[in-house]
């Protein structure tokens, strides 16, 4: 196995387990691996994609991605946009919510769970990470695959 391979494997196996030691501390002692949506590729559908970030707001992400959400095919794709800081009201924030199919402002300290088990919810297909290791990552979240595909 490739060795950069082994190390991710490991640091999602520790991110995990850090994720199911926080959800015991409140009393969440057993975590059922989340189920996905099964598509049926025969019939039409959109597929979904999510983007989480704490950097929707008058930050440098927002000011590259600004325009990205827009340039989606809408005939083939919904956008539902996760963010994980409190509204900033700047322009960027509101361009960002406003281009999203779908926005949703995430409750600041919510649990790994909690987040997790919110995007599994949404039935979002394809995940994306926006933050890496800045600032108001949640890697936790991630570790508990709330999506099918995550980039």
């Amino acid at each position: 196995m490739d060795e950069k391979l082994v190390i991710s494997a490991k640091w999602a196996q520790n991110e995990r387990n850090k994720a199911y030691e926080a959800m015991k501390k409140v009393g969440i002692n057993y975590f059922e691996p989340f189920q996905h949506q099964l598509l049926d590729i025969n019939s039409f559908f959109k597929i979904r994609i999510g983007y989480v970030s704490y950097d929707f707001a008058d930050h440098p992400l927002a000011h590259l991605l600004n325009s990205l959400f827009k340039f989606h095919d809408r005939n083939i794709f919904q956008i539902i946009g996760f963010s994980l800081r409190p509204d900033d009201k700047s322009v960027w924030r509101q361009n960002i919510a406003n281009t999203c199919d779908e926005f949703y402002q995430m409750e600041s300290g919510v649990s790994a769970h909690d987040l997790a088990k919110f995007i599994n919810g949404k039935n979002i297909h394809i995940l994306f990470n926006l933050n890496g290791w800045t600032a108001g990552a949640r890697q936790d979240a991630f570790a508990l695959r709330p999506a099918p595909i995550q980039i």
